[in-house]
């Protein structure tokens, strides 16, 4: 669990926090006054790119903070409101559901999750920790046994242009190199590299007057599963991904579907009702007219590295002898964006992009699959 999940009770009542008096580095002063940026009311929309094994990955999302000390964190229909030790999450297609993460849980860290899949943490919440008197650089650490570094700070002439305060910190796997106005040390931009993987976020803080209200549940019921409040439902839009396959072809959902019904199949080497059920779908695919419906199994949650991973699943799939393809959902982020909180899953997307239907658990498979796409192509 990283240190700035578990601070986070501490930043949710930082408005009033003294100044640090402490003689510091360059490059620590610096994360000190982006510290100190972030203590007034500010939103701040992020765009976080990168690449997974070679396919492009975007994600956008918002976070705000008033002058209470309230959060707020959006993504898509997604929002959290983050207020002393808690965060309640809601989706706006689901109105009647809401779940509760403790702010030093697990829970949250999967919240985040969502924001930035497998990159970093929130930058806001480890620099609201900080101005507490808490290291600023041991605070942006990713995990408890994230050794971090100061190796670099000072003024340089930023990226996008303008005069900019550069701090670069080495991380255990890694670099991270911070870029804040030079003028009002907000933040503008991040660039860092984890193993084998180099991602960009780009920052666009301005100050608010929003205020953020305390979460009222009203007639919403608790769900202890923050997947399974983002699961997928019928009536849901479809969400995009791109991912590899086993011959490391990327396939895109809009290219599968391209006027056609689609068969989406979460799975995973050690799921036996997954096994179970792919050999109803390869029933299916069988009989099925591929110029009307596609079909694709989309592999998750497996706990290998990217090349043990391709081994492993290439060659239960030739074992099986399945011949339609499955897709690897290296960092789990279509796993997270369909709400695949248990697998099997076996969804209908139809021609518009909505999912129109999800496979109930006691109902045959291969006879829903039937239906279901029939009605689809309606």
């Amino acid at each position: 669990m990283a240190p700035s999940l578990l601070l986070l009770p501490i930043l949710l009542s930082a408005a009033a926090a003294p100044s640090i008096d402490v003689p510091v580095a360059p490059g620590e002063r610096a994360l000190l006054a982006a510290a100190e940026a972030l203590r007034a009311p500010f939103r701040d929309d992020v765009v976080v790119e990168t690449t997974v094994r070679g396919v492009p990955v975007r994600v956008e999302y918002a976070v705000t903070f008033d002058g209470s000390g309230l959060g707020r964190l959006e993504r898509g229909p997604v929002t959290a409101i983050l207020e002393d030790d808690w965060a309640s999450v809601t989706h706006a297609a689901k109105p009647d559901v809401h779940f509760v993460a403790e702010a030093s849980g697990d829970a949250l860290e999967d919240l985040l999750q969502l924001v930035e899949p497998g990159l970093a943490l929130l930058p806001h919440v480890a620099l609201r920790a900080a101005e507490e008197g808490i290291d600023a650089v041991e605070a942006m650490a990713i995990d408890w046994d994230d050794e971090v570094r100061l190796v670099g700070g000072g003024e340089a002439a930023g990226t996008g242009g303008g005069a900019r305060v550069v701090v670069t910190l080495a991380h255990a796997d890694g670099e991270e190199t911070i870029e804040l106005d030079a003028g009002t040390h907000r933040l503008v931009r991040r660039e860092a590299t984890r193993g084998d993987v180099r991602w960009i976020a780009t920052h666009d803080v301005r100050p608010t007057d929003d205020e953020i209200a305390p979460f009222d549940p009203g007639e919403r019921r608790l769900t202890r599963e923050l997947l399974g409040l983002l699961r997928a439902t019928a009536g849901d839009p479809a969400p995009a991904f791109a991912a590899p396959g086993l011959d490391g072809a990327v396939t895109s959902l809009d290219a599968l579907r391209d006027g056609r019904v689609v068969v989406l199949d979460f799975w995973a080497t050690w799921c036996r009702p997954c096994i179970k059920g792919l050999r109803d779908v390869e029933r299916f695919a069988a009989e099925a007219d591929p110029e009307a419906v596609r079909i694709v199994a989309v592999n998750v949650s497996e706990k290998l590295d990217a090349d043990d991973r391709i081994e492993a699943v290439g060659a239960f799939w030739e074992r099986a002898g399945h011949r339609f393809p499955t897709l690897i959902d290296f960092d789990d982020s279509i796993r997270r964006a369909y709400g695949a909180a248990e697998i099997p899953l076996t969804l209908v997307v139809g021609p518009d992009g909505r999912i129109r239907a999800a496979h109930p658990e006691k109902e045959p498979l291969l006879e829903w699959l039937r239906r279901e796409t029939a009605a689809a192509r309606r």
